[in-house]
């Protein structure tokens, strides 16, 4: 998945952008029972979907000045749509929950290093 290539329709979807400052992004499914499996969806659709047994991703990436430097924040929130799915899903994130913050650092760091370089070359 690249964040340039979201739509309005997908599994991803893109939820809004301020250029050069901000994006949103989600997608919804049932991701907690060893097969991942996402919904095709809309944009418009994304914040009422109700099916039971599913999930809602919501997540932003935003860019701000910092001195010379640019901090870039990330965050990601999960709204089960009823109280089995919601269970199933706290179950699974006590155990994939950790992993997550090394994947997103590792992220931030091959971020850091990607934009360094192109300010090298001048990109």
């Amino acid at each position: 998945m690249r964040l340039g290539d979201l739509g309005p329709e997908g599994e991803w979807v893109g939820l809004g952008e301020t250029p050069d400052q901000e994006i949103t992004f989600g997608a919804i499914g049932r991701f907690w029972a060893g097969e991942t499996v996402w919904r095709s969806i809309t944009a418009d659709d994304f914040a009422t979907f109700a099916e039971p047994g599913c999930a809602r991703i919501g997540c932003n990436l935003s860019f701000r000045e910092y001195g010379p430097r640019t901090l870039v924040s990330y965050e990601a929130r999960t709204s089960a749509t009823d109280d089995v799915a919601r269970t199933a899903f706290l179950r699974y994130w006590r155990v994939v929950g950790p992993f997550v913050g090394v994947v997103m650092r590792g992220t931030l760091r091959l971020l850091d290093r990607t934009l360094a370089a192109e300010a090298r070359r001048g990109a």
